[in-house]
């Protein structure tokens, strides 16, 4: 398993360069890849999009570690708070 820490922001200004950060470590995974979120204190809803997708394309397995505060709210208030009981 990969284990990479997200960045304290991820909004649409950011996507674009995250996106291709993701890209490239998805790349290099054989089974599974942890995304810590502890840290993300502004998310918008380009970001909750952006990692929800990777959540959902199953190659590789991709997981949300310890969403913090906001993450889990904009998770909720977009209807997906369940891809974060995986």
């Amino acid at each position: 398993m990969i284990e990479h820490r997200l960045p304290e922001q991820i909004d649409i200004r950011r996507i674009a360069e995250l996106h291709r950060a993701l890209a490239a470590l998805f790349a290099s995974a054989d089974d599974e890849v942890a995304l810590d979120a502890a840290g993300i204190a502004r998310i918008d809803t380009a970001g909750v999009q952006l990692l929800a997708a990777a959540m959902r394309s199953g190659k590789p397995r991709v997981v949300l570690t310890d969403p913090s505060p906001c993450v889990a709210e904009a998770f909720e208030a977009l209807g997906l708070a369940h891809l974060l009981n995986r």
